[in-house]
């Protein structure tokens, strides 16, 4: 009889103590959100895939991301809505439209300066001073695009035009693009030219951005910058490489585009269509964006990772930024995924970003592209980490798409006037910012 309470006093030992571990395991575990208004499900997939796999490398820590529809244009005012709710959050994935000052000055960032030496910050391939608030690191590069031109191979062959080359000049783009545009065949030369809107001015000896003891402003009104966009917008209207038949857009196309479906000759577009698979195009290549008479410039788009001012487990937070940004495992699976271009000098990532390409030229292409991260212009065209840079894209893309590639204004006194405005309204929202921050 003894011996049968002993050994049932013994298996609830047992009992009590493997609850209690399961308990304790529980409650050791802890739970971070990162939050993120990214809202292509294929970025969020790759993303939830590099989590699971830092969840099963990391059990003590579970990450969910939590994605957020935008209810506003504005990612300040986003940011402080999540920053007044009751809301868990711990880490903050940031658009390539946001200066990173704007989180500062709201407080929603915590700054990363202290841990500046295990985030190997030497190794990133991108310029840092976007990531940078009054010499204060607040970010870290996350995911990394480039603006590069496709092209239909098949295309060029028929019109008997030669394949772009990595120093092809604006006027060659010009040249090819009205030699592919045929109404007879609705085939238009070139799909999405808005967007070289952002990288003209730099080439043209021009720059984007000045900056002074005021604040940042737009230098695109400057006579150099003047001389590439008055080019690119003669290109439209005159050359219609776009395929419209007037000056304007509205006057009817040639057809409506898609590189898709093999009716536009070359598409701008970001590289991560280098992961698409282009049916009825299974011919294609790859160019950078052209040179001007300055310089080549390109357009990048860094998303960045922040801790949130709100987290109440910055250095489980710290842990995975760490992850998500520099281990070799998890920036291979990002890359593999085709979600982002290598952010580091890492020789393994490089590997595998090499094997997603079935022709190496285009691989080299691409990878020059890259190497000239830190010359290229971001956010689309803007390296700049002051308040207020979300509003002035706003505004420029109005200005750019709706009036001077749709062909409604021309480079004369109108555009200077408006970037001033834009660069007037543009110092207030930086001078309260910095107020707000002090």
């Amino acid at each position: 009889m003894r011996k049968g309470i002993i050994l049932f006093l013994v298996f609830c030992i047992v009992i009590i103590s493997g609850c209690s571990s399961s308990i304790l395991s529980k409650k050791e575990t802890t739970e971070l959100t990162l939050y993120t208004y990214n809202q292509d499900p294929e970025v969020a997939k790759a993303v939830i895939g590099v989590l699971e796999q830092f969840n099963k490398e990391h059990p003590e820590i579970k990450v969910n991301l939590i994605r957020n529809a935008p209810n506003q244009p504005s990612v300040a005012g986003l940011l402080k809505q999540l920053e007044e709710s009751n809301k868990q959050v711990d880490l903050l994935w940031l658009s390539s439209y946001m200066g990173i000052g704007e989180a500062v000055a709201g407080k929603y960032v915590q700054s990363l300066e202290q841990h500046s030496d295990s985030l190997k910050l030497n190794d990133f391939y991108v310029d840092l001073e976007s990531q940078r608030y009054n010499d204060e690191l607040y970010t870290v590069p996350f995911l990394l695009n480039n603006t590069i031109i496709y092209y239909n191979k098949d295309l060029f062959d028929k019109y008997q035009i030669q394949y772009p080359t990595e120093d092809w000049t604006y006027e060659d783009l010009v040249n090819m693009a009205a030699g592919l545009t045929s109404v007879q065949d609705k085939v238009v030369g070139l799909l999405n030219g808005g967007f070289l809107y952002y990288s003209v001015p730099g080439a043209y000896g021009g720059n984007t951005l000045n900056e002074d003891e005021n604040g940042v402003q737009l230098a695109i009104a400057e006579e150099d910058a003047l001389e590439g966009i008055e080019f690119l917008t003669n290109a439209f209207r005159n050359n219609k490489i776009d395929g419209r038949l007037g000056e304007t857009y509205s006057e009817r196309a040639v057809t409506m585009p898609s590189f898709e479906n093999g009716t536009a000759a070359m598409m701008v577009n970001s590289s991560r269509s280098l992961n698409m698979q282009y049916e009825k195009v299974p011919n294609y290549g790859v160019a950078p964006l052209p040179k001007g008479p300055s310089s080549q410039q390109g357009i990048s788009f860094i998303e960045s990772l922040g801790i949130s001012s709100k987290s109440e487990h910055p250095e489980e937070a710290l842990e995975v930024l760490r992850y998500l940004t520099t281990d070799t495992a998890a920036r291979e699976l990002l890359v593999r995924s085709g979600v982002t271009l290598p952010t580091t000098s890492d020789e393994k990532v490089f590997d595998t970003f090499e094997k997603r390409f079935a022709d190496s030229g285009d691989f080299e292409t691409v990878q020059a592209v890259l190497n000239k991260s830190n010359e290229m212009t971001s956010g689309p065209g803007l390296v700049t980490s002051a308040p207020g840079l979300n509003n002035v894209i706003i505004k420029l893309e109005r200005l750019f798409y709706e009036q001077m590639y749709a062909g409604k204004m021309k480079v004369d006194g109108e555009f200077e006037a408006q970037i001033k405005q834009i660069n007037d309204e543009w110092l207030i929202e930086q001078q309260t910012a910095n107020e707000s921050f002090e």
